[in-house]
């Protein structure tokens, strides 16, 4: 028979005696139900070590010698119960019949040891091995295994970890391992936590696996929103990778990253309705009524995705990443170092924002951000790199992305004051300090329309000379007030998504000497005054406006305008007309505008002082 030639004996390959040789491999693999490991010599756990796995007996002694012996250990279909923890030795090799989902019948190891005790210890096993088994806790153990320095290609393929109830898997100081097809589920506590607990987390890979219904025992409460996940990693280290995976049905969060984390990467990942928790204690406390009130907190904060990274991220990324149905991101902590990167992400319904350092990148646009605007830094030489998001939980239609270069001034979480001296000051100054104020007013409308605003941010501005700026546009989920001691004149100001409070003063007590006096505001000794050209709000929670003088220049159609569900509040303010205006207030889009002690003069006609459609309402008191 010809064939291809043997590259070392230059003989053709007889391609019949092959055939049966395979075959006859493959039949004897077939029976033992696993292929033969690398040793050549398969051990059996019922010849070998005297195990019975009938689910009764107690196979603990058996299992410990198959776990020490490292060797290969076949461990074919049955129970094999044990009572007390078993060590893992490096080197050995676990070969179960099949692990969870086989429906031929699973290989399971079945804990009845002392409650809250570790079913498995895997300290310094390196090269250690397990395939095709399933561990059930049997909801008296707190951990299923307990993994601890066990590096070089130490792995767990095919396994399935159920009722424990404290941590299914436990991950602490280990590096090079590696978890393919890992179901974690039914659990009580947490699916799998990676922990700085002895040491770092480094380089460990999860692949094709499922996390669902863990933390059936947890309970929602401010303290404890924390547990109940999926998976968790906490501080623990650098180079983690879930491909892959699924993350469904989990008491907490499907995915909490806390403290720090460098160099996390999701990828192909799948959310479907974590925090279930919530939802129990909800119906518990309110009926089954609650689910339809989606804006009664906690609902509204049902995470997928829990972040609460109070030490850093560096490199922290989600690319391609389905999250259905009411799931949303919960981003807490500071968010120092690098921007957390959404890639390629179906968006959640509501993503809830403490921090404004990450980052959503050709992902899915209908996504409402709550407590941020969303613009989103990424360092690029002198400047950053930002998408914008725009749109919060306010019914307001409007959502885009948007991009662009823009430059950061940094400022504490606690908020900063900024401070304007039109008489005394200096641009080249930096503002902080009524030392070092800025003599242009330009100089604070320069900075707002190059940063978008997520702390408090108080403006003072003092001197006799107007303060002046052209154009000032404000957006940002932090607080705005500008104040003045001096005198102070605004061309056109823009506000969009102030979801705190936007407050425009002059602090003066003051009147007009006649209705029809068209001039600023007179100044009160302890007070100042503002001039406004134009002030545009658009989606801003609450916008306070005192002691204004709104005189816009000649043929300006509306002095006031309000979008998107905005609430504004206009005390002792005057309004300054002209022949085309259309209103000097106008409010749309469900807008709520309250109007005090306010007069308007050089009105064309009667009736178009106040001008509201779109479900707006304007309300006057004097």
């Amino acid at each position: 028979m010809s064939g291809l030639l043997n590259g070392s004996d230059n003989h053709p390959i007889r391609w019949g005696m092959l055939a049966v040789a395979l075959a006859g491999c493959l039949l004897v693999a077939v029976a033992n139900g696993v292929a033969a490991g690398p040793t050549g010599h398969m051990l059996n756990i019922i010849d070998d070590f005297g195990a019975v796995g009938d689910g009764e007996a107690d196979d603990t002694e058996a299992l410990q010698k198959a776990f020490g012996s490292r060797g290969d250990v076949y461990i074919p279909e049955g129970t094999y119960r044990f009572t007390k923890t078993l060590v893992m030795r490096g080197g050995t090799k676990i070969y179960g019949h099949g692990g969870h989902w086989n429906p031929q019948g699973a290989t399971t190891l079945l804990y009845d040891g002392p409650e809250g005790g570790t079913a498995i210890k895997a300290k310094q096993a390196h090269f250690f091995q397990m395939r095709g088994v399933t561990l059930n806790g049997n909801n008296k153990a707190g951990i299923g295994i307990y993994w601890e320095y066990s590096c070089n290609e130490a792995m767990l393929e095919d396994v399935a970890i159920r009722q424990t109830t404290e941590h299914a898997l436990f991950i602490t100081r280990t590096w090079y391992a590696y978890f393919n097809r890992l179901v974690v589920r039914d659990n009580l506590g947490n699916g799998v936590t990676c922990s700085r607990k002895v040491g770092a987390v480094n380089y460990v890979n999860f692949i094709n696996c499922r996390f669902s219904s863990n933390g059936e025992d947890y309970t929602y409460s401010d303290e404890n929103f924390e547990t109940g996940y999926g998976f968790g990693f906490l501080g623990a280290g650098t180079v983690c990778n879930l491909i892959g995976c699924c993350m469904e049905g989990n008491g907490g969060p499907g995915l909490y990253l806390k403290d720090w984390a460098v160099n996390f990467t999701v990828s192909g990942a799948y959310f479907e309705q974590n925090a279930q928790a919530p939802i129990r204690r909800d119906i518990e406390l309110h009926g089954k009524d609650v689910l339809l009130n989606k804006n009664r907190p906690p609902t509204e904060r049902w995470p997928s995705i829990l972040t609460n990274l109070t030490g850093g991220q560096w490199g922290v990324v989600f690319d391609n990443v389905y999250i259905h149905g009411k799931n949303g991101l919960w981003l807490k902590g500071n968010g120092a170092g690098d921007p957390l990167q959404f890639r390629n992400v179906h968006g959640p319904p509501i993503i809830w924002a403490e921090h404004g350092n990450w980052e959503w990148i050709d992902s899915y646009t209908k996504t409402q951000v709550a407590r941020l605007p969303g613009v989103f830094f990424r360092p690029k030489g002198q400047s950053y790199r930002w998408w914008a998001a725009e749109g919060i939980a306010s019914g307001h239609p409007g959502h885009k992305i948007n991009s662009g270069v823009r430059t950061v001034f940094p400022a504490p979480e606690e908020g900063l004051t900024l401070y304007v001296d039109s008489d005394n000051g200096d641009d080249a100054n930096d503002g902080r300090t009524p030392e070092q104020a800025w003599q242009s007013l330009q100089k604070v409308a320069d900075l707002f329309r190059n940063c978008t605003v997520d702390t408090p941010f108080m403006v003072v501005v003092t001197g006799q000379e107007a303060a002046h700026a052209d154009f000032l546009d404000i957006s940002g989920a932090g607080s705005v007030e500008i104040r003045t001691h001096g005198s102070a004149r605004l061309g056109v100001i823009t506000a969009k998504n102030v979801s705190c409070r936007l407050g425009i003063s002059s602090r003066a007590v003051v009147t007009f000497r006649a209705a029809s006096d068209v001039t600023p505001r007179l100044v009160a000794p302890d007070g100042g005054s503002i001039t406004i050209d134009q002030l545009r709000v658009d989606r801003c929670a609450q916008v306070t406006l005192d002691g204004l003088t709104f005189a816009g220049g000649f043929g300006g159609n509306m002095r006031l305008a309000c979008f998107g569900g905005s609430n504004v509040n206009v005390a002792d303010c005057h309004f300054v007309g002209s022949l085309e205006m259309i209103g000097a207030i106008v409010a749309r889009e469900n807008c709520r505008v309250s109007v005090v002690n306010s007069t308007f003069v050089r009105v064309p006609s009667a009736g178009q002082e106040l001008v509201a459609t779109s479900g707006a309402v304007i309300k006057t008191e004097q």
